[in-house]
This record gives C-alpha cells, structure tokens and sequence, in this order.
C-alpha cells in the first residue's frame, strides 16, 4: 500500500491512499461429486483465503433445488467464487474442479463456474410384456408387439433366431427350438447391469 500526496494547490494538500489488488492466478475447488442417494455436499476452495465460494446443485429434470441424489437424474452444479479484499480475478485466471480445468465466466468482481453431472440408473431387472410362451407349427414366425414396462427402455430390434442362432422367418416346424432375440436400448442416464434378468 503506497500513499501519494496530491497537490491542489499551495494552500491545500489532499493526501490518497492507492490499494492494488492481487491477482489471483489459479482457483482450485474441490467438488463432492453426485453419488447414489447421497446429500449434496458443499464446494469448498483449497485456498480460502483468496476467496469464497457459493453453490447450488439443481436436478435438471425437476429444475428444483436438490437435496438428495437419485440415480436416473442429471444435477447442474452452479458456482459463484467471489475474491476475498485484496485479491481480483482476470482473464489470465485459471480455474479447477477436482484438478480438471473449467471454463469460468468473469462478471463484476466473481466468477461463474456451472458444471454438469450425470448419475446412471443401473437396472438389474427388465419386464417385458408381449412375449409368447411358445409358437405353433407351420407359423411364419410373426414378430409379436413386446413393449418394456420401464419408460426408459424402449425395444430397439425384435427377431426370430433358429438353434444355431442364425435369423428365421420361418415356418416353424415341430420338435426344433426357437429363440426371440430382442434388443434393448437405454436412455443416457440408465444402464444394464452384467447379470441382468
């Protein structure tokens, strides 16, 4: 801190105090990152004496505040990081999530950090509705209409496969086996697990 007299002329003397702010170089956040069922935690800087930081975590789907992580859902985390008395952030400020890089947006006297997280839905179980118990000989194998009961799968191919697993339109013919092969797709936010039933 420097002080600098000003003079306005010979009779009056008006003393300024100058104060620089220190850049600050790197902001480093430390982020508890969405796990199952768990409760939002709260950012905190490595460094809190450069500044603070305010946060909320939205579910995206809901738009609301979220107070507890579901699987299936994807969560918006906002940032605001304010500089503490004494220290500014610039262009040339470089800012971390967990030791990753983010892009942070300057406004004012803070910086804007929004990062997204998604947390997978792992299904251990599908019910199908739709598939036939057996077929009757001399059929020309018609593809039955199977539907998932879960939103979130839809059925992506559905075919008819002879033992040796090669494709089949048929007839089918007494005493041979027959497979119904169906494909199933997730939304982003769900996955199968290896031992899916």
């Amino acid at each position: 801190e420097k002080v600098y007299t000003v003079t306005d002329s010979l009779e009056e003397c008006i003393s300024v105090q100058f104060s620089l702010a220190k850049q600050v170089e790197q902001v480093e956040i430390l982020v508890k990152e969405p796990s199952d069922h768990a409760v939002p935690a709260a950012p905190s800087l490595i460094d809190p004496s450069i500044g603070v930081v305010q946060h909320q975590w939205i579910n995206g789907q809901t738009g609301k505040s979220a107070t507890e992580f579901i699987p299936g859902n994807r969560y918006r985390l906002e940032l605001k990081i304010q500089p503490a008395d004494g220290f500014v952030f610039t262009e040339n400020t470089k800012f971390a999530v967990n030791g990753k890089t983010v892009t942070a947006e300057l406004d004012d006297n803070h910086a804007t950090v929004v990062l997204t997280y998604d947390l997978v839905q792992t299904l251990h179980q599908v019910l199908l509705q739709g598939v036939p118990g057996n077929v009757n000989p001399g059929e020309i194998g018609p593809l039955p209409t199977v539907t998932a009961e879960d939103e979130r799968i839809t059925i992506a191919q559905i075919s008819w496969l002879n033992e040796d697993l090669e494709p089949f339109d048929g007839p089918f013919e007494l005493g041979n086996v027959y497979y119904l092969a169906i494909t199933l797709q997730t939304d982003s936010l769900t996955c199968f697990a290896p031992t899916l039933q």
